[in-house]
């Protein structure tokens, strides 16, 4: 009874680091394809350069980058 219980455990120990090994792997992937989300441009600045346009931009960045730690934590 106790070996069949021992046998029994190191399967399912067997079967735990298969799947941590494939779920490793899909956080992996899931991270690779964040990385080519489109980030936002700035505005191509002529000879007057506003600095409205550049607290615009740095807000959008900051927007960008609050969504993708919230998407990132919420896929993980």
């Amino acid at each position: 009874m106790v070996t069949a219980l021992k046998k029994e455990i190191n399967e399912l120990k067997g079967e735990l680091k298969i799947f941590k090994a494939a779920i490793g792997n899909g956080i992996l992937a899931l991270k690779l394809k964040q990385q080519a989300m489109d980030v936002p441009k700035p505005k191509a600045f002529k000879e007057a350069r506003s600095a409205s346009e550049v607290d615009n931009f740095h807000w959008a960045i900051e927007q960008y980058f609050r969504f993708y730690l919230e998407y990132v934590e919420d896929k993980a």
